[in-house]
């Protein structure tokens, strides 16, 4: 079944394509004596603007995401690097901590050198939310100015300053750069790699063997750090190599082709193939779990059924009509089609490779469920492909308005037009502490209590679990005759009280196991953890007074559920918990996050 969204995005390409066709050749006759009218001085000045702009809102863009950056307290996902780093702090490596034994339970093995940063970090600015989040922040920071720098030599500077603009108050990638994962350190990498091997090509052709060298020497290290950061680091060899494959087959014929480009490409294959085993054998990635990861992850079974959620995070969200996305998308991508078409210009079509090719992966073939995170490494490229469809369309209707008017632009007016546009009329830029309705939006550095899930998502809630932890010290009646079950048994809190037992719930395999937290094992980021496991009944037989600690009590099995809200007393509200209406199916039933449901027998 035709969704409305796919519908929405086909009106969009029809309007673009009658745009490019009805207007190009009027826009190439303007813009000709526009740029023949230009000196070198105005474009001088036009790129000292530019600069500006970029130094600006990178400063905007820092301050939005450093602002109260140790709060919330750290989410469900970011104990896993606490927990690491904590082991690292004793000496144990990289493994998850234990803070009920003071053990190491296992080998933690995503994101060893982002875990190995962020450890030396804190050795200077500690444990707490700021210092471990400074790094993630930092590099957060650092996107804006690169996406200008990446992206100018593909789109246009224009264009890209405005991507720059756009990505600096995203929700997400504001959001993402105050998490403790190393989604930020993976897209500067992608960023890097996807820069540094059009430019390896580009230095072949020229035959600077010195450059060509160093910019390959230079996307070995960044794909490498892109790896051990994120698995999707993986869609990077295919795109590039089906670049490649085309440079090579279409643009040289075969005489010129073999000279130029065989010692390149031998040196190029051998490099590629040790870092392989390099990695291979240092346990970054493991080629053996490919073909199941392919299988597990993705499915022809989502052409019929796509993830539209996708659709509203990079085309609806960031603007104030959302139409306007999909049309910006749709002029954007048709006119580097064309350009790359008909002046063989292979940067736009490297460029539509990188944005077009995961977008629909993404959409129609990731068998996952739902989640902003990840279509993160997206979002510069989609938003590089509105700004250049904005630019053209901006341009236009410049040009018209001169020609009738009699008037006369030079680059630096397209440009200061263009930003206020942007910001006034189409997208929702963020101002620290202040949201005035209709013109900004709330930045996540300002979202208090269940913010997160009205602005962006339900996962951008951070459990409070500090509240549920200091309510339960406090507490007398709940003393250490208790047993205590929780949800996030990596979470530092847990050093800090004392229970009979401690047991881990398991929320997210359907079967809702209870471990022994001295107990577990096993390779517990990949989802096959292992210990001695029990029921609910086991539970309740071997202890008649219980504390569960539970946030996502919609991922529980009827059995488990119905237990707690029938038979415990939720202590979330004395605590002080907030209470937000994060699943449909419970009918509103008053639960917290996380909730403090308390079992006497």
């Amino acid at each position: 079944m035709i969704i409305i969204t796919e519908i929405v995005l086909f009106l969009a390409i029809i309007t673009g394509i009658i745009s490019i066709f009805l207007y190009r050749k009027e826009l190439q006759n303007l813009r000709a004596i526009s740029d023949s009218k230009e000196t070198c001085e105005s474009y001088q000045k036009s790129d000292k603007m530019i600069i500006f702009s970029v130094i600006l809102f990178t400063f905007l863009g820092t301050i939005l995401i450093f602002r109260n950056l140790d709060t919330p307290e750290f989410f469900h996902d970011e104990w896993w690097h606490v927990s690491v780093i904590k082991s690292l702090q004793e000496g144990f490596g990289f493994k998850i901590y234990d803070y009920v034994t003071n053990e190491p339970i296992c080998r933690y093995t995503s994101g060893d050198i982002f875990n190995w940063i962020i450890f030396q970090i804190s050795k200077l600015l500690g444990n707490d939310e700021f210092g471990l989040r400074f790094f993630v922040a930092l590099v957060g920071s650092a996107l804006i100015p690169l996406i200008y720098f990446t992206f100018k030599d593909f789109i246009g500077k224009e264009p890209a300053l405005l991507t720059a603009v756009m990505f600096s108050f995203s929700e997400i990638s504001i959001f993402l750069a105050r998490f403790l994962r190393p989604y930020t350190l993976f897209l500067f990498c992608y960023l890097l790699v996807f820069f540094l091997s059009y430019k390896f090509l580009r230095c072949a052709v020229e035959r600077k063997i010195f450059n060509s060298l160093l910019t390959l020497f230079l996307n070995i290290l960044f794909l490498i750090i892109a790896l051990d950061s994120r698995e999707f680091a993986k869609i990077l060899i295919p795109l590039i190599s089906l670049y490649y494959a085309g440079f090579f087959l279409y643009k040289y014929d075969t005489k010129s082709l073999l000279p130029k480009y065989l010692p390149f490409s031998v040196i190029s294959f051998s490099l590629f193939l040790i870092m392989t085993i390099f990695l291979q054998l240092s346990g970054v990635i493991d080629l053996s779990i490919i073909f199941s990861q392919i299988d597990g992850f993705f499915s022809f079974d989502q052409l019929s059924n796509p993830t539209e959620e996708y659709y509203f995070y990079l085309f609806e969200l960031p603007f104030k009509m959302p139409l306007v996305g999909y049309f910006l998308f749709s002029v954007g991508t048709l006119l580097m089609g064309v350009k790359s078409y008909t002046n063989r210009q292979g940067k736009y079509t490297y460029f539509l490779i990188f944005s077009l090719i995961p977008l629909f992966i993404m959409i129609y073939l990731f068998d996952r469920f739902e989640d902003f995170r990840y279509i993160y490494f997206l979002i510069p490229f989609i938003y590089g492909c509105m700004m250049f469809g904005f630019t053209w369309t901006i341009k236009l209707l410049l040009d018209i308005y001169l020609k009738v008017n009699s008037l006369k632009f030079n680059r630096t007016y397209y440009i200061v037009i263009m930003l206020t546009t942007l910001l006034l009329f189409v997208i929702f830029p963020s101002i620290p502490g202040i949201n005035i309705n209709g013109l900004t939006t709330k930045s996540p550095s300002d979202w208090q209590h269940s913010d997160g899930n009205e602005y962006l998502h339900q996962r951008a809630v951070a459990l409070e679990l500090k509240a549920a932890y200091n309510y339960m010290e406090n507490e007398k009646e709940l003393d250490s005759s208790y047993a205590l079950v929780v949800t996030d048994y990596r979470a530092k809190y847990l050093g800090e009280v004392q229970f009979k037992n401690v047991y881990y719930l398991e929320p997210y395999d359907g079967e809702n196991k209870f471990y022994d937290i001295s107990t577990i094992g096993g390779q517990v980021n990949l989802g096959q953890i292992s210990g001695e496991t029990y029921t609910l009944n086991g539970i309740l037989s071997r202890n008649d007074k219980v504390i569960f600690v539970i946030g996502p009590v919609h991922m529980l099995n009827e059995e488990v559920f119905t237990f707690l809200y029938k038979k415990t007393i939720n202590h979330a509200e004395q605590a002080r918990i907030i209470s937000y209406d994060y699943n449909d199916f419970y009918n509103g039933k008053e639960l917290y996050w996380p909730n403090i449901f308390v079992y006497e027998d």
